[in-house]
């Protein structure tokens, strides 16, 4: 198992260096074309986004990836599960862009502040969360299936179109913030499209409802679970751009996206090693392995923290320059954050156990207490209060979370 863990888990990091070196090559570019608050906008729209693409796909990815390697006796009902998943998205996604087109001002007006409230962003925002949304389905179909090569190149594939697209848009036809919507839109889309056509064996088998009822069964209490965590999360960057202004969100989101660096490691590991846990759990050694890997991952998490406390002066004045001057005091904050809150991955008790019920409960509850911290800290301390908030919702999920998985699926207790 550990020998597969490494090197799916080199895989999908080497997926993420270089998605994320990418993404930091770009940002300087993102940044000398847009204002902060277009910049906020973006990462404000991409927040909700995340939002909208769990309530759309009720977390059909997460029964995929729950229930595909369990099923690797019957690749028929394997195809079955990832066809059922496919088009439950995009009838979903359907119905989403017909509802925002009919109602496509009202919307606008609850959701955008001015000068940016345009209906029409509206309308390529949902273009872009369908093309998100295929694109990483047709990746969890790759990882559920252990092909972590095809789903390293497709990622890296994909972050290469979408840079290469919006800085044409951007630099060559001057598009602002429409250049960045449109290159998402056509990097993801089309490795989407490529991707799941090079997997059209898999996903070929009639959709069965069936079928769907057993995978919203386990995945529609990950609806309210998943919002939980976007809310433990990613809230605080909706309730800056309500508390404050799209400019303090766009210096807060650009001390996200350094923080982000860790997740290049995290995420790989984390991609990695659900499907593992999920086709060995029922071995004796499975738990000693979880616990060994999981001190490698806390202690690779932390030292990552420290470097990038240090190197961070150096990373802003290179990447960003002046007028971010809060950058280097949030991202560390944040980057602590992002490691307490991936080692959740290693405590899968309730997932195996199938109580999803009281995962979803953690995750709410947890939600809210980060609103609470954040309607009582934004006031008073601004962006820093944000970032704490952020900070004690992380640990707090991570600490409930482990505390109940070990009850099911011990991993620190070596009885």
């Amino acid at each position: 198992m550990i020998k597969r863990f490494l090197k799916d888990s080199v895989l999908y990091t080497l997926a993420g260096l270089f998605t994320k070196g990418i993404g930091f090559i770009m940002l300087p570019i993102y940044l000398s074309y847009l204002s902060k608050a277009e910049f906020g906008l973006f990462d404000y729209l991409i927040t909700i986004g995340m939002v909208v693409t769990v309530v759309i796909t009720l977390e059909l990815a997460q029964a995929v990836v729950r229930l595909v390697p369990e099923s690797s006796h019957n690749t028929y009902v394997q195809r079955q599960y990832m066809s059922t998943a496919l088009a439950f998205l995009l009838i979903g996604y359907l119905l989403l862009a017909i509802v925002v087109f009919v109602l496509k001002d009202p919307i606008a007006a609850l959701v955008l502040d001015t000068p940016f409230n345009n209906s029409n962003i509206l309308l390529w925002a949902t273009l872009a969360y369908f093309s998100m949304s295929l694109m990483y389905i047709t990746t969890v179909f790759q990882r559920a299936m252990l092909q972590s090569k095809q789903a390293t190149i497709a990622s890296a594939a994909c972050a290469a179109l979408t840079a290469v697209v919006s800085w044409i848009f951007l630099a060559q036809f001057k598009l602002g913030f429409y250049g960045v919507i449109l290159g998402l839109i056509i990097g993801q889309l089309s490795i989407g499209v490529f991707n799941g056509g090079y997997q059209f064996r898999n996903i070929a088998a009639k959709p069965s409802l069936p079928i769907l009822k057993e995978m919203l069964v386990f995945s529609w209490p990950l609806v309210f679970s998943s919002i939980g965590v976007i809310a433990a999360t990613l809230v605080d960057k909706v309730m800056i751009k309500e508390m404050m202004t799209l400019a303090d969100l766009g210096e807060y989101g650009v001390a996200a996206r350094f923080a982000s660096i860790l997740t290049l490691v995290m995420v790989g590991i984390q991609s990695a090693l659900a499907p593992l846990i999920y086709s060995n759990h029922n071995k004796p050694e499975t738990r000693a392995k979880l616990r060994k890997l999981l001190k490698g991952y806390l202690l690779l998490g932390l030292l990552g923290v420290l470097a990038l406390y240090f190197i961070s002066p150096i990373l802003i004045q290179i990447l960003i320059g002046e007028g971010y001057e809060q950058v280097n005091i949030l991202m560390p904050v944040l980057a602590l954050a992002v490691v307490i809150q991936g080692a959740y991955a290693f405590f899968p008790g309730l997932s195996i156990v199938k109580k999803t019920s009281l995962l979803a409960i953690l995750n709410v509850f947890v939600g809210f207490v980060n609103i609470g911290l954040n309607l009582a800290l934004i006031p008073q301390y601004g962006l820093h209060g944000a970032a704490f908030s952020t900070l004690c919702s992380a640990l707090l999920y991570f600490v409930l979370n482990a505390y109940c998985s070990e009850k099911y699926f011990p991993i620190l207790n070596k009885r």
